[in-house]
């Protein structure tokens, strides 16, 4: 076997690598990057990585967004409001004269009322029905009152207007509420509502 010269093979492979390039490839140097630039560039990336998502965190923490493992307390029991459960009333349709000058209008009215259950614990349930049959007749007519009370010191126009009937839905409301203990009124629906001039 032959030695080969360790130069020579040099040479050859450099002949051999720019014989193989273009024109423009040899006319462009390349440019060496030195490794302290290279881990100069590594560093403020990474230095501005670390600054993004520290800003980042601090302004969740700031905002409410995020709260610190160590700021939480154990959460208390909830207690979950429920909606009063309601049953409707309705009430027979009444013909109410109104406060207007002359006194020829009227309005024919029906109302049903929802009104909250009580919060009473379990009964009977015998003893619930004849409670509430002794009962109906009274708050029934007590409500009948109270909503004629309102009706009646109403006029047509005030009846006609474009908020008319909330208001009055909310007048009935609070009236019956007050003269009507066992009554708690959520809401005022009208079945029928007819204003004659």
């Amino acid at each position: 076997m032959a030695r080969i010269n360790a130069g020579y093979l040099a040479n050859g492979i450099a002949r051999a690598f720019l014989t193989g390039m273009s024109e423009t490839d040899k006319q462009t140097p390349t440019a060496k990057v030195g490794m302290g630039s290279l881990l100069i560039t590594v560093m403020a990336a990474s230095l501005a990585a670390v600054a993004i998502t520290g800003g980042g965190f601090f302004y969740m923490m700031r905002s409410g967004k995020m709260v610190a493992a160590a700021q939480t307390k154990p959460a208390a029991p909830v207690e979950e409001h429920k909606p009063a459960k309601t049953h409707p009333v309705a009430l027979d349709p009444m013909l109410v004269n109104l406060a207007d000058a002359g006194g020829h209008a009227y309005l024919k009215i029906a109302v049903t009322l929802l009104v909250q259950d009580p919060e009473t614990k379990e009964k009977p349930k015998e003893e619930a029905e004849a409670k509430g049959k002794e009962k109906d007749a009274g708050p029934a007519a007590s409500a009948r009152d109270a909503i004629l009370t309102v009706v009646t010191a109403k006029t047509s126009e005030q009846l006609l207007a474009s908020e008319g009937k909330e208001q009055l839905k909310h007048a009935i409301a609070a009236n019956v509420t007050k003269r009507v203990p066992e009554f708690k009124v959520s809401e005022v629906l009208f079945t029928d509502f007819l204003v004659q001039r």
